[in-house]
């Protein structure tokens, strides 16, 4: 056998390329903890929120404000304070936080898909409401917004996907006011629920349907109808459609299992 050492400009050079590598990793992660750093900072934090309240204000055309933003280490993004109107100037969400598991590294894909895999809503109050002289409901334009071709050229050409949400001590309503009729049972067209807690998964966007998974879901509506727990292994939320398979409901007072669907011309 016939051994072969590699030379000592070989091993010099096998040496300088390992320093060279070195040097560059400790660099980024240097820039990478300054760069968190400088987040937490309260000047670089206002900075940042006020770049972005007044993107979205302008882009949505509807006024939006966040108390604070807090990025972790470009993954995990922390929301604070966080106020979006209808364009009628009522509020349509606030959430004291709203924390978001985000692979921003996603952003430099040829695909311009950013991955968000976890999204959590802490002691939100969302508030759904269907204007008499407004076509929809007081989101539509948001999803005009993001369905269509009015975005600036920048946003226009990224994407994103949603792995999971959850909703933690939570209000909604929504209320249609086209109608000023009274009812002592559940009133579909003035729904009020507090303590809404869910965990959404699997979630999947499809034109202007969306279909997940359903855990741990509970809430009390204020006419007195309280849900223990509400889970369901395949949610379809479509226009003229809201379909629940495996359904399992638990109340103080009974249990259901089964298959509910609602059908109906419009919201």
């Amino acid at each position: 056998y016939r051994y072969f050492y590699p030379s000592y400009s070989a091993f010099k050079t096998i040496k300088k390329a390992f320093k060279i590598t070195g040097y560059f990793l400790l660099a980024l992660i240097l820039l990478l903890v300054g760069f968190a750093l400088l987040l937490k900072l309260p000047s670089v934090q206002t900075f940042t929120v006020n770049r972005i309240t007044s993107y979205l204000s302008s882009e949505l055309n509807a006024r939006v404000e966040i108390e604070g933003v807090n990025i972790e280490f470009l993954k995990k993004v922390v929301l604070k304070g966080i106020y979006i109107e209808d364009q009628k100037s009522d509020t349509l969400l606030y959430a004291q936080t709203i924390k978001a598991d985000i692979g921003l590294w996603s952003l430099f894909k040829k695909d311009k898909l950013l991955s968000i895999k976890n999204i959590e809503l802490d002691n939100g109050n969302i508030e759904l409401k269907r204007y008499k002289d407004v076509k929809g409901l007081n989101f539509k334009f948001i999803a005009d917004y993001f369905s269509s071709g009015n975005k600036s050229t920048d946003s226009a050409k990224f994407d994103f996907n949603i792995d999971a949400i959850v909703i933690n001590n939570t209000r909604f309503s929504y209320t249609d006011l086209r109608w000023s009729d009274y009812t002592r049972s559940i009133d579909w067209e003035d729904l009020r629920i507090v303590n809404l807690n869910a965990q959404l998964s699997d979630l999947k966007f499809d034109a202007d349907t969306v279909l997940f998974t359903a855990d741990n879901l509970s809430f009390k509506e204020y006419k007195g109808f309280v849900v223990n727990e509400m889970k369901s292994s395949a949610v379809k939320i479509g226009p003229g459609l809201w379909d629940f398979r495996d359904l399992k409901i638990t109340t103080p007072y009974s249990d259901v299992d089964g298959k509910l669907t609602f059908n109906f011309d419009s919201i």
